[in-house]
């Protein structure tokens, strides 16, 4: 087995803590220069209104992909290389719960828009989003 240098292994800490850092202030510039765009042409309650709609979002994601996001990673990577058939039985079975959990979770959206649009946004005209979020 190879073995690195300490100083070689030390640069690789700086670059990669370096793109990490470069990485986080592009997303905080573009979050903060997005949101104040946001606010100047929705105003105070364009803003809230895109806050639930955000919140929605939040909570419906997880539960499209059946939860299994975590699972997938901490199994695909149990198996080595030689074991890919049992990696793909368990990207398979991901895939499929996903697509049927995304289903479920698209009918009940599309179906309660108007009930859900009254209690996070007080008005039903907007449940059209909620109907293109389904």
């Amino acid at each position: 087995m190879l073995k690195k240098s300490p100083k070689s292994s030390n640069s690789l800490f700086y670059k990669v803590a370096f793109y990490s850092g470069l990485s986080t202030l592009i997303k905080v510039a573009t979050s903060f220069l997005t949101n104040k765009i946001v606010a100047i042409y929705l105003g105070p309650i364009g803003m809230g209104l895109l806050g639930q709609l955000n919140s929605l979002l939040g909570i419906i994601t997880p539960l499209s992909t059946g939860g299994t996001n975590t699972g997938v990673i901490k199994y695909v990577s149990e198996f080595d290389s030689n074991q890919k058939y049992k990696q793909q039985q368990i990207i398979t079975t991901s895939f499929f719960l996903s697509i049927i959990c995304s289903i479920a979770i698209a009918i009940a959206l599309f179906s309660f828009a108007e009930r859900l649009a009254v209690f996070l946004f007080l008005d039903i005209n907007y449940s059209y989003l909620l109907n293109l979020t389904a």
